[in-house]
């Protein structure tokens, strides 16, 4: 018998039939790195097409103005306001702090003059280190680290501390240490269970337990970078917003700002005038 057989065995004995297994066994940029081009590309390309033709509040088309559609729209999108190179930088720079890319960003301050200060500095390295630690398979050592930072945090937000344990029970699951998994499970994870929202959630998780080769089961995104990473970056806003910090960067919002207005003006000129807008299509031909 195996030692996954006898972890399941042994969960099967001690764990009461409910909430749990009396129910079926069956959704992230630290954000992903993009470089200094891209983010200009996408602050001053998208901006400069889609935002500043907004700003600059041109009449509307009438019949009056003998204008047709599609010259009033070409009219207003070269009537753009240029963006200076103190903007940009600054919009970069709140980018790199908020992904903690200190490296670049002292490269980046180095070259333009901008200010950094020593708390920015201390703030981006704790976060790194948080981040990092769950970013490589050391979820407890991220929990650690948060409460050391902000106490009150994890506390006040289960579902975010529910994702870092289910990491740790995750990296135990492709370490094949099922029987810590099962002992884990049942300290730190089952009593979630008491609570509706989160019992979809530990099914899932529970379930890899059935399985010789978990990265084969129907819940193999669980074990994947791209859910890691997608609890990550919901934790590196949650500790920016409880530090009353903008929990989104000056570039995200820019980009979907410039993406909600291009879908505004593809819908009130119509598609044959303005295609629906892509941000990965835009990026291709940048």
């Amino acid at each position: 018998m195996t030692e996954r057989d006898v972890a399941r065995k042994r969960w099967a004995g001690q764990q009461p039939v409910a909430p749990l297994f009396s129910l079926r066994l069956d959704r992230l940029p630290l954000v992903v790195p993009v470089s200094l081009s891209l983010a200009v590309c996408c602050v001053v390309g998208v901006v400069k097409l889609h935002v500043g033709p907004l700003l600059r509040r041109q009449p509307p088309l009438t019949s009056s103005n003998q204008l047709s559609a599609r010259e009033g729209y070409k009219a207003v999108r070269y009537a753009v306001k240029k963006i200076n190179d103190k903007d940009s930088h600054n919009i970069i720079l709140s980018y790199l702090i908020h992904g903690c890319y200190k490296d670049t960003l002292e490269s980046l301050v180095a070259s333009t003059g901008l200010n950094v200060t020593t708390a920015q500095l201390e703030d981006m390295e704790k976060r790194k280190r948080i981040l990092h630690s769950a970013l490589e398979g050391k979820a407890l050592d991220a929990i650690h680290l948060t409460e050391q930072m902000s106490p009150d945090l994890l506390e006040n937000n289960k579902d975010l501390l529910f994702d870092l344990l289910s990491l740790h029970f995750v990296e135990l699951i492709c370490s094949r240490k099922y029987t810590e998994a099962i002992e884990f499970g049942q300290a730190k994870l089952t009593p979630f269970g008491k609570v509706q929202k989160y019992v979809e959630k530990l099914e899932d998780f529970m379930a890899l337990l059935a399985y010789d080769e978990p990265e084969k089961s129907p819940m193999f995104h669980l074990l994947s970078l791209e859910y890691r990473q997608h609890v990550v970056d919901n934790l590196n806003r949650a500790i920016l917003a409880n530090a009353y910090m903008p929990s989104y960067s000056k570039l995200e919002r820019i980009i979907q700002q410039a993406t909600v207005v291009r879908q505004c003006l593809s819908e009130e000129l119509g598609k044959d005038v303005l295609s629906p807008f892509s941000l990965k299509d835009f990026l291709k031909r940048s």
